[in-house]
C-alpha cells in the first residue's frame, strides 16, 4: 500500500521549482536592465508579474497593456499606432487565444516584429520572448571589441 500511495510523490519531486514562474521573474529583471526608464513596453494584461519585476507597475505608466485574446493582426496594429520600444509575450500565458501555436510561430517568424526576440528565457512551451522594436539594439545590448590604436600599440625592441 505504501508503494502505491509514494508513485505520485516520485513524479512531483521530479518536477523543476518554480519553473513557470522563475521564468517571469528573469525576463523581468533582463528588461529591467537592458530598457530605458522612459521606454514603452508592449505586454498583455496576464504578464503583469514580469512588468512588475521589470519596475513598470503602477504609478509606472511604461507599460502598455493589451487583451491577451488579441489576433497577430491587432498587436500589429497596436504596435504602429503606439510606438512601443519594447514587446513581451510568453507561451503558455494566452488562455483565451484560440491558437496559441500559431500565434508564436507569426511572432517567431517576424509578422509582428520583423525581428527575432532580443532575450529569450524559459524551456520550450513555457518560453518568455523579449523583442526590441525599431531600427537597432541600444548600444549596450551590443558587445564590442575595441581595437587598441596605433599609439597604444607596445614598441617593439623597448
Amino acid at each position: 500500500g505504501y508503494i502505491v500511495a509514494l508513485v505520485p510523490l516520485i513524479y512531483y519531486v521530479s518536477l523543476p521549482v518554480n519553473d513557470g514562474s522563475q521564468r517571469y521573474r528573469e525576463a523581468g529583471l533582463w528588461l529591467r536592465e537592458h530598457a530605458d526608464a522612459e521606454d514603452t513596453v508592449l505586454a498583455h494584461e496576464r504578464l503583469k508579474r514580469i512588468m512588475f519585476y521589470a519596475g513598470r507597475t503602477y504609478p509606472q505608466t511604461t507599460w502598455l497593456a493589451y487583451r491577451e485574446s488579441a489576433s497577430v493582426a491587432e498587436i500589429r496594429e497596436i504596435i504602429t499606432r503606439d510606438r512601443p520600444a519594447w514587446f513581451v509575450d510568453a507561451e503558455a500565458s494566452h488562455r483565451n487565444l484560440p491558437d496559441e501555436t500559431q500565434h508564436f510561430k507569426a511572432l517567431l517568424g517576424g509578422e509582428v516584429t520583423e525581428s527575432p526576440p532580443a532575450h529569450q528565457v524559459g524551456p520550450a512551451g513555457l518560453r518568455v520572448m523579449v523583442f526590441r522594436l525599431g531600427d537597432a539594439a541600444p548600444d549596450h545590448d551590443i558587445k564590442r571589441r575595441r581595437k587598441p590604436a596605433e599609439s597604444e600599440a607596445p614598441a617593439e625592441g623597448r
